[in-house]
Order: C-alpha cells, then sequence, then structure tokens
C-alpha cells in the first residue's frame, strides 16, 4: 500500500517530490536535510507521531495550512496500515529489508 499511496512522490531513503520518510516518526515537521519544504511546514514546530500523522494523512492542509502536499487518505483503515509501516521504517536500519503493506 505505501508504494501505491506514497511512492508517486516519496521514498523511505531518498528525497523526491516528497521528503524520504526513514525516520518519520519522533522527527519534526520539515526538517529533511536537503529537501525543500513550504514555509508553512517548516514552521509548524509539529512532531510526527501516530495521532498527527493520522490528522495529516486525512487533511493536510486542515492541519498545516499552507502547506505543499495535495493528497489525503480518506480511509481511516489505510491511514493506519500507512502510519504502522511508517512506524516500522522509523525504527529500523535503512539496510533492513521491510516489507510495504499492500
Amino acid at each position: 500500500m505505501y508504494e501505491a499511496r506514497c511512492g508517486g512522490c516519496h521514498a523511505i531513503d531518498a528525497n523526491r517530490v516528497g521528503p524520504m520518510h526513514r525516520q518519520l516518526l519522533g522527527r519534526t515537521a520539515g526538517r529533511v536535510p536537503g529537501y525543500d519544504y513550504s514555509p508553512a511546514l517548516r514552521a509548524s514546530g509539529l512532531i510526527w507521531d501516530a495521532k498527527n500523522l493520522d490528522l495529516w494523512l486525512r487533511d493536510p492542509e486542515a492541519l498545516i495550512p499552507g502547506q505543499s502536499m495535495n493528497y489525503r487518505v480518506d480511509s481511516a483503515e489505510d491511514r493506519r496500515l500507512l502510519i504502522g509501516y511508517l512506524g516500522s521504517a522509523s525504527v529500523s536500519a535503512p539496510s533492513a529489508a521491510r516489507k510495504a503493506p499492500n
């Protein structure tokens, strides 16, 4: 599911159209080196945890007005699965093979 929902813009270990997701949980929003964030996201001070990720995936603009991600995940179950996967990518080393949920 990660590839289908997020892979068009994001990767776990590389910045693309969107920032990389390795070590996302616990990170301050707008702080991946080498990625040019919107001023709104950089200034938000938001810490990515499961609750904030759920709010973000449900409606990024409602959580941080002026941000630049134009994608929503309406399904609560899909958000739960994505957050679980991103959590596993936050604790695993880049070389550890983790299978994305399908």
